[in-house]
């Protein structure tokens, strides 16, 4: 089922490539059509990079929206890093300071996921449509830090190198439960 699924997946992504492709061609009959031909292939350049990111960013976590993070810190800090994680690019200590148990544990994968165009249409999405800035929504209010509500305890267990994929509180059975890539199970 696996395969079926990266097979559709593929057929999807080679579809929708090929029609943006044409749609790009019949909107642009001549120089005169130059900014419509710039907007035309920005926005077939946008739809292509979701697509791509749909199908590979989603085989390891949900997929991020790009007003999550600002056009900054993607392109400088997180493309950069998913670029080892996809194996577009070996890894460094620059990004990783454990990189030894890294590439241990296997983390890193033995050849690239994607192609370096498709890697590219990941990356324009992000990028272009990313804020600039982020708008703060949250509470600037100080934490009192001699709470009497509860006693912290530290978890019976860790992962090393933690793949943490889920962490949920339970208030019903008042646990926490911990998601793990790697183990590819949840720790209550």
């Amino acid at each position: 089922m696996s395969s079926f699924k990266s097979f559709a997946f593929a057929v999807f992504f080679v579809g929708a490539t090929a029609f943006l492709e044409t749609r790009a061609a019949e909107t642009a009959p001549n120089d005169k059509a130059a900014g419509a031909t710039n907007r035309s292939t920005s926005a077939k350049t946008s739809v292509v990079g979701r697509i791509a990111a749909q199908s590979y960013c989603q085989t390891c976590h949900l997929l991020p929206e790009p007003d999550m993070l600002d056009k900054k810190t993607w392109r400088d800090e997180l493309l950069p890093k998913m670029k080892y994680l996809t194996g577009m690019a070996p890894p460094t200590t620059n990004y990783f300071k454990d990189l030894d148990l890294l590439l241990k544990a296997n983390v890193f994968p033995k050849s690239p996921m994607m192609t370096e165009k498709t890697w590219d249409a990941i990356v324009d999405y992000y990028v272009s449509a990313a804020p600039e800035k982020l708008v703060s929504i949250q509470d600037q209010s100080k934490i009192a830090v001699d709470l009497q509500q509860f006693t912290a305890m530290p978890a019976r267990f860790r992962r090393s190198p933690p793949h943490t994929t889920l962490v949920r509180i339970d208030p019903v059975r008042h646990i926490i439960m911990m998601g793990d890539a790697q183990l590819q199970g949840v720790d209550f």
